[in-house]
């Protein structure tokens, strides 16, 4: 979803699916994944009620999440 978003295929307003209905299709665990919630602190996602999951304007580009230097 990252690779998506900061290469503009998923742009600005777009909707995605709910955690529930991406957990489903993926046949992963219901709980909200480590994942997500990287993204969503990247600013690459927002998440409210009751509009639910989308990708906000101006969505920043960056090179990865959660990757640490060690400098």
């Amino acid at each position: 979803m990252t690779d998506l978003i900061c290469n503009g295929v998923l742009d600005g307003g777009r909707r995605l699916p709910s955690i529930c209905q991406l957990a489903g299709d993926l046949r992963l665990a219901l709980a909200p994944s480590r994942s997500h919630t990287e993204i969503e602190a990247a600013g690459l996602i927002e998440s409210s009620q009751p509009a639910g999951t989308r990708v906000p304007d101006g969505a920043p580009v960056i090179a990865s999440i959660g990757h640490r230097s060690n400098n």
